[in-house]
């Protein structure tokens, strides 16, 4: 959270359960750095105990199961780890997990609860997601009251009626969800849920589309409902609210607040409308001072020099997240070379391929999408790639890192690994997130886990951080 006095409302508290890095003192288990811990004076995790065999492992997360409740904090499972640190070094990491451990978790506390309503919302790329709202429930520590239906077919597929009991359960202890109705306690008055044949905000007619997808290798067909009009309010303002995202346009302070009063104000309807904003229109706003009106036309100004990188991921194209508005903007490096580029040219760039191709392809030749980026230019936005050419030349002047590709893994403590991946695009190479034939180099840092390996399996060149910086010179 970005208010500290907001932060120390919450209590925060934290137990110590991982060494992480420790030096001045010799420790040879994990079990004996949290009994130095807790003689440090450190909270270490409540409970904790060394058993000889899996056994009686396995006999503890039983008994766990019903004392856990006299906590005063909740828990989702039991983490087992292997007591010995140099076997936990030898065990390793993988980019996700460590292997000297694992989680069991326990069934979910459920609650069964009336579903009072199915709501729909509209979200920024027109999809209508249907949302339960039911009596209000204490489950897993807070009180809940909606949860998302996601689509039409899980709605059908689990038979959810309006009036129905239902037990609803927390995913990964965070997220509401509906598991399953209680079809024994209906009284008949429970009603079918209809998609509404009009949109909620706009009243543009609703399409129904059915995609098939692939889940851990079953094709199954998905019922989608959507809203086709880009100027619905809806998806303007969920659109809005994304273009000014940190990971898009970074405009901070531009929040769901500040963005519904300039809606309801009539002011904007698009991300372009942003820049057209006065300072006599901010002033307007209640608790609107002239500091903080000064501070938000000056991040609307700054927004203007971002790499087309994070305009193209601004632009809500359909599958072009961060990482492939970077792809496209390095490999055109401008605005117009994207726009005039034809579908099939997109669709041999590696890594784009014909779905997303296509879909880029159609972004820039959809009328109303072509209004909006021409407004977006002509306000002054950076339409170039600032990295581009740089990267460019550094990969045709050779060198070591020119049209090599590196695979990072492990920790890394003379980098960031951003920084390390921006090193290695700056000298004209590449990275990438897996290790095959192709991989020039694996940089490894400390726990390093299954990239190493496979680099070894293949014979890819492994360096460390010190063979690094020899290479950036």
């Amino acid at each position: 959270m970005k208010d500290p006095q907001e932060v120390a409302k919450r209590r925060l508290r934290v137990f110590v359960h991982t060494t992480g890095v420790f030096e001045g003192f010799e420790c040879a288990r994990h079990s004996e750095f949290l009994k130095r811990a807790s003689e440090w004076g450190l909270p270490t995790v409540p409970g904790y105990k060394v058993y000889p065999n899996i056994g009686a492992v396995l006999d503890s997360i039983k008994a766990w199961e019903h004392t856990r409740g006299k906590f005063d904090f909740d828990t989702d499972g039991v983490v087992v780890k292997v007591d010995d640190l140099k076997d936990q070094q030898r065990l390793g990491v993988t980019s996700k997990s460590y292997r000297y451990g694992i989680a069991y978790k326990y069934q979910p506390e459920q609650a069964e609860t009336t579903l009072e309503d199915i709501e729909v919302q509209v979200g920024k790329t027109g999809v209508l997601t249907p949302r339960a709202r039911f009596t209000p429930v204490f489950v897993s520590g807070t009180t809940v009251t909606y949860a998302s239906l996601h689509n039409l077919s899980q709605i059908e597929e689990k038979d959810i009626r309006i009036g129905d009991r239902v037990l609803v359960e927390k995913a990964g202890e965070i997220i509401p969800q509906v598991v399953r109705v209680v079809p024994e306690k209906r009284t008949g008055a429970e009603r079918v849920f209809k998609m509404p044949e009009q949109c909620p905000a706009c009243g543009q007619k609703v399409e129904i589309q059915a995609l098939e997808r692939k889940d851990k290798g079953v094709t199954r067909t998905v019922k989608t409902a959507w809203c086709k009009n880009s100027n619905c309010p809806a998806r303007y303002r969920e659109r809005i609210l994304y273009f000014a995202s940190r990971g898009c346009m970074d405009i901070e302070d531009f929040g769901e607040k500040l963005v519904d009063k300039l809606i309801s104000k009539g002011w904007i309807k698009d991300p372009a409308d942003l820049y057209d904003l006065k300072r006599e229109q901010f002033l307007e706003l209640e608790r609107m001072g002239e500091k903080t009106v000064d501070n938000l036309l000056k991040r609307l100004e700054l927004s203007k020099q971002n790499d087309l990188s994070r305009l193209l991921a601004a632009l809500n194209m359909p599958h072009v997240g961060e990482r492939n508005a970077e792809l496209l903007a390095e490999h055109f490096g401008t605005l117009e070379a994207l726009q005039k580029s034809s579908a099939e040219e997109l669709q041999h760039i590696q890594g784009v391929g014909p779905v997303m191709g296509q879909a880029v392809y159609d972004y820039f030749r959809d009328p109303v999408e072509a209004k909006l980026v021409k407004r977006l230019v002509a306000s002054g936005l950076n339409t170039k790639s600032l990295t581009a050419d740089k990267r460019k030349a550094a990969a045709a002047a050779g060198g070591a890192f020119a049209g090599k590709t590196f695979v990072l893994t492990g920790t890394l403590t003379k980098f960031k690994r951003e920084e390390a991946e921006q090193l290695i695009k700056d000298r004209g190479g590449k990275t990438s997130g897996s290790v095959s034939k192709k991989t020039d180099y694996v940089l490894a840092g400390e726990e390093a886990g299954s990239k190493l390996e496979k680099a070894r399996t293949l014979g890819v060149k492994v360096i460390d951080e010190t063979e690094f910086q020899r290479m950036l010179g």
